[in-house]
């Protein structure tokens, strides 16, 4: 009987410690930064360049924006084997980008935002790609991710504030031309579900 109670009891403990653990991680994505090599190689070799954005809520918003620049890669779509499904890939030299002699011509923007506990750059192959096509991109960082400030996470609603403050800024200041699209991978999805209501 005595180790039955003790097995219950190291469960219980066990069970808490996991319920706690999740509990914080929801609570509080992290800020898993860009690796500053690939920092340095997005800033030396695309057209784009880091910012800050503070909200009304004085939420600061780390962004990295780009104008439409023409590198020279190579998008692949193919269907795939089963299902009606596509999957994209390109290819470029990393070590060696080489820029068109001529931007490409303006098509809008785009707004890329990033799954749970990522950081900005996390979408910013996506970027290289919408730029080269002619979009001016931006790839913030969502609150208390990345290289974003601390403040209550909201899964959506709130995040979608912040986005649709940015977006504003960037519209007064002509920096984000039409027509605009809003691209969100897993979370990231979330904030595009709600800005309509921000």
């Amino acid at each position: 009987m005595r180790a039955g109670r003790w097995l219950l009891l190291v469960m219980c403990l066990s069970l808490n410690a996991c319920a706690s653990i999740a509990a914080h991680y929801i609570e509080t994505p992290g800020h898993h930064g860009p690796e500053p090599v690939f920092r340095q190689w997005l800033a030396e070799n695309t057209g784009y360049t880091p910012h800050n954005f503070v909200t009304d809520q004085r939420v600061r918003i780390a962004y990295w924006y780009s104008p439409p620049t023409r590198l020279d890669i190579a998008p692949r779509i193919e269907e795939q084997r089963y299902g009606k499904k596509f999957s994209l890939s390109f290819h470029f030299d990393v070590s060696k980008p080489k820029h068109a002699a001529a931007t490409p011509p303006l098509r809008g923007s785009v707004v890329l935002l990033h799954p749970w506990g990522q950081n900005a750059l996390q979408m910013a192959f996506w970027g290289v790609y919408f730029s080269n096509a002619g979009y001016v991109t931006v790839l913030p960082a969502l609150r208390s991710q990345g290289e974003s400030g601390d403040a209550p996470v909201g899964y959506g609603p709130r995040e979608a504030g912040d986005i649709v403050q940015l977006v504003h800024d960037l519209q007064r200041r002509h920096e984000l031309p039409s027509p605009l699209y809003l691209f969100g991978v897993s979370y990231g999805g979330g904030p595009v579900r709600f800005p309509a209501a921000a």
